[in-house]
């Protein structure tokens, strides 16, 4: 059986931080992820390296931008000296509430249906849902075909949530006889 080399524990680690959650392994260097920790806002995240032969902590990684529920270390990666931070929560250049998803639950077969479940994150609890596939994969998402979702309104009905309010729904969509199968999806 193998024995324990060390524990690894974060020096300023606190309740909830969700440490270990995620972790990845390269040589001798562990990478743990802390989605949860606080230091740069509620649930901003952060990392942590660890030589895992004595246990030390290397360093604490955290985002220059880092801001609440950004989530950062939600998921890690570690090749060599090089380690990769995901960040769910992240907002791109800015922009609030981009944290919404399209997740297709069946296989996009041409002329079949298929179902969809869409993922909406927002302060206000209210959203709008657009999305484009492009069907022919022919780099034009103009065509009315290509149309999945138009201004759909979407609502969180939920009770009071200490931070932004998330829903799930579950749909159908029709894959168009002429779609070429692994298509990019482009959501908004």
């Amino acid at each position: 059986m193998p024995a324990e080399l060390a524990k690894l524990t974060a020096s300023d680690g606190a309740a909830d931080d969700q440490f270990g959650l995620s972790v990845g392994l390269s040589g001798n260097t562990a990478i743990v992820g802390a989605h949860m920790d606080d230091d740069n806002g509620v649930n901003s995240g952060s990392a942590y390296l660890f030589d895992v032969t004595s246990g030390s902590q290397l360093a604490k990684l955290t985002p220059s931008d880092g801001a609440t529920y950004d989530t950062f270390g939600i998921s890690v990666a570690l090749s060599g000296n090089l380690a990769i931070v995901g960040a769910y929560g992240d907002d791109v250049n800015g922009v609030p509430d981009d944290e919404d998803g399209v997740v297709f639950l069946d296989p996009l077969i041409p002329g079949s249906a298929a179902r969809v479940q869409v993922d909406m994150q927002s302060p206000s609890g209210l959203g709008r849902l657009e999305t484009w596939i492009d069907w022919q994969a022919d780099g034009n998402w103009n065509q009315a075909i290509d149309r999945v979702f138009t201004s759909v309104p979407l609502s969180v009905r939920t009770a009071w949530w200490p931070g932004p309010m998330i829903a799930s729904w579950a749909a159908r969509i029709w894959v168009p006889p002429p779609a070429v199968r692994a298509t990019p999806l482009r959501s908004m």
